[in-house]
């Protein structure tokens, strides 16, 4: 279960992304800094560890968002590039990047408002993503 997760939390909101089992640490997280999970993302739908999804949003009623190009089949919310979610005072983006799977997204982190500069990526890039890019390039940016 070689798998990094993330809880980023703003303001009273938090989202949880890429959760694998059990989500209890994160739950226990998320109430030391009075943060309430709206929302868990996955970057891709994973067939290398456990996720924790499910779980997650049975506890907290938190939406799921999922890759637009998943075939995703739980109540879920589909991200595009397109998509914004708002969390507390920052926003995440996203970026299409396929790579050891298709349906791949990054989430990239705005702050405040009036903010153009983004503060943190995150990204499911791995060194089969590299390896394919040596191939293909890049994702576009």
């Amino acid at each position: 279960l070689d798998r990094i997760s993330y809880l980023l939390g703003s303001g009273n909101t938090a989202i949880l992304i890429d959760p694998v089992l059990p989500v209890g640490p994160f739950l226990a997280a998320a109430k030391r800094h009075d943060w309430t999970i709206r929302g868990i993302l996955l970057t891709h739908l994973p067939n290398e560890f456990i996720a924790g999804h499910q779980d997650g949003a049975r506890q907290t009623g938190a939406r799921v968002f999922v890759p637009a190009k998943a075939s995703a089949g739980f109540p879920h919310r589909a991200v595009t590039e397109a998509t914004t979610i708002r969390v507390g005072k920052v926003q995440l983006h996203f970026l299409e990047t396929p790579g050891q799977s298709e349906d791949g997204i990054s989430a990239i982190v705005y702050g405040g408002n009036k903010s153009v500069i983004p503060r943190l990526i995150f990204s499911r890039a791995s060194s089969q993503d590299v390896l394919s890019w040596s191939e293909r390039g890049p994702p576009a940016m």
